[in-house]
């Protein structure tokens, strides 16, 4: 399987429904080697922070869940899904941990629940 990085460089988005200020300067602006989509070998070619939102929001909420119901829920396709749970565990804003069933949960860290408190909290 080829593997592909993605040079992360300090950049600035903003929306018009909030801004993304904060967390691309503060979570984003260093510049190391990522190598995205382990799974699926595929790159993610931009970040949508649409789907970053909902992404935390959900995991904010519902804890530790399977990759599967993460993707339903959201709304993603089963790939994208996996690429962005891989590019937010390679940012440290999640963790990954299996079930005595053996089936991979995800669940929000401690970086991640700070990010949602300071930019998605809805007041």
């Amino acid at each position: 399987m080829r593997n592909v990085l993605l040079r992360l460089e300090k950049f600035t988005v903003t929306m018009k429904s909030g801004s993304f200020e904060q967390i691309a300067s503060k979570e984003f602006s260093t510049v190391e080697d990522v190598a995205l989509s382990e799974k699926t070998g595929k790159e993610l070619r931009k970040i949508d922070w649409h789907i970053v939102k909902r992404l935390v929001v959900f995991l904010y909420y519902d804890g530790k869940t399977k990759r599967t119901n993460i993707a339903t829920s959201c709304n993603l396709g089963y790939d994208k899904c996996i690429r962005y749970l891989d590019w937010m565990k390679k940012m440290d804003l999640i963790s990954k941990e299996h079930d005595k069933e053996g089936f991979e949960l995800v669940s929000l860290n401690e970086k991640g629940m700070e990010i949602y408190e300071k930019n998605f909290k809805e007041v």
